[in-house]
């Protein structure tokens, strides 16, 4: 998984629009669940998501099908 904070920007960064490896924004408990992890390990995370003014998409990324 990874988070696409973009510095705190109002808007995700570049890459984030074709991510190059097949991959899923998650959604509802899963987002809440994995949200949890990353800011547990990565306190920066909150003042990042407070500095954005926006829910900062947490990717899923898979292998291609």
């Amino acid at each position: 998984m990874l988070v696409a904070p973009n510095r705190g920007a109002p808007r995700p960064p570049g890459w984030f629009a074709k991510p190059g490896l097949r991959a899923r924004v998650a959604e509802g408990e899963e987002r809440a669940r994995l949200w949890g992890v990353l800011t547990r390990a990565m306190r920066w995370l909150e003042r990042t998501r407070r500095r954005a003014g926006r829910e900062l998409p947490v990717v899923v990324l898979g292998s291609p099908k």
